[in-house]
């Protein structure tokens, strides 16, 4: 089954904007780069760490800056042992992440490819910067991680239980800057291909799945399988 991780962000009532496309603004041009980064922050961490991917869209809805976007990636994995299932939660909390994380990476061509953290933490745990989904995600999964790595803990703990998924939640968030950090270049390449291709407002624009798998930087991250830490032990 393939899961499309979407981001809407500022979405107005479309029935207010007139239905004839209008050519592409520098303004208009820096919101399609925030989910366009989004977009592929979340396929590039899933290629890197084994997922298969599909499509990706993004789609400015209106003049004010609404914006949408979504990646394919199928969720089908081979699962036969707790550490497998562990490790698979992990690793799609990572890509969960990254399209947050990517985000706050600064715009392509910067001499530096650091994520602001303060703002990735932002856009991913509050309500209205268009992750709210991503992150909701994400606090189901590692209170399953939490679960199977944790077993020796009572509910009653309730405690140290916050104490454990606070933990998780901060190490897989730090890993997710530390890949996309690692591959700023390919997020901010693809994405700026992403953005070159949306020329008007109301009208979606698709990589496909073919188009993306036919690049040089995206050949390189198949197959190539990232290990990731494994969590704390809480004392």
């Amino acid at each position: 089954m393939a899961h499309i991780i979407t981001r809407d962000c500022g979405q107005s009532d479309a029935e207010t904007w007139e239905a004839t496309p209008k050519p592409l603004d520098d303004y208009l041009r820096e919101f399609a780069r925030l989910v366009a980064q989004h977009e592929m922050g979340h396929y590039v961490l899933a290629r890197r760490l084994g997922f298969t991917t599909g499509d990706v869209t993004i789609e400015l809805l209106d003049w004010r800056g609404g914006r949408r976007g979504g990646a394919t990636i199928e969720l089908a994995k081979a699962i036969t042992t707790p550490d497998d299932v562990a490790e698979y939660l992990r690793r799609r909390v990572i890509v969960l992440y990254g399209g947050g994380v990517a985000e706050a990476l600064p715009r392509y061509g910067s001499p530096s490819n650091t994520v602001d953290v303060d703002s990735a933490a932002d856009i991913i745990r509050n309500p209205g910067q268009g992750a709210h989904q991503d992150h909701a995600k994400a606090k189901e999964l590692i209170h399953l991680l939490r679960n199977l790595v944790h077993p020796e803990t009572l509910p009653v703990e309730t405690d140290r239980i916050r104490g454990e998924l606070a933990a998780l939640d901060t190490q897989l968030f730090e890993r997710t800057v530390e890949l996309v950090e690692a591959d700023a270049d390919v997020i901010l390449g693809l994405a700026r291909r992403l953005v070159d291709g949306v020329k008007e407002v109301k009208v979606p624009f698709v990589l496909s799945a073919e188009e993306l798998g036919g690049l040089p930087a995206v050949q390189e991250l198949a197959g190539i399988s990232v290990p990731v830490v494994q969590p704390a032990t809480q004392p």
